[in-house]
């Protein structure tokens, strides 16, 4: 379906370090929680799962600037930008920027694909025009 790349290499590290591979880790680990958080996930996640997801994204803690840091990600840029994309998902202010839009389309197109599947699901169960 698709995925997202929250984090990009050039605008919210800490350092000018080179990717190492446990940088490159930890940069999926946190864009795959951001993913989840959003409620971009392609796979099957049970209601605690979810429920975790989404309060990653809703309340700042210690794990959230811990995994950053991990990332070599300024924690404070990226809870901004995870701000920003909230109030861009939810049509209070506009995507303006290339990748706002690119966050916004992938967003898009795993929750259409989502719906296409439980519809898909239901016709298949015989649950079709009220039955």
């Amino acid at each position: 379906m698709g995925s997202y790349n929250f984090i990009s290499n050039n605008r919210m590290s800490q350092s000018e370090g080179g990717q190492s591979p446990e940088r490159r880790l930890w940069r999926a680990v946190l864009n795959q929680a951001l993913e989840d958080g959003f409620g971009m996930y392609t796979t099957f996640m049970c209601d605690y799962e979810k429920h975790d997801a989404a309060f990653f994204i809703n309340v700042r803690t210690a794990s959230f600037d811990k995994l950053c840091e991990r990332a070599d990600v300024d924690p404070d840029r990226a809870w901004k930008a995870v701000q920003r994309f909230k109030l861009i998902k939810t049509g209070i202010i506009k995507a303006k920027t290339k990748r706002d839009l690119a966050a916004l389309a992938v967003f898009n197109r795993i929750k259409s694909g989502r719906s296409r599947m439980r519809s898909s699901r239901r016709v298949a169960h015989g649950y079709v025009n009220g039955r």
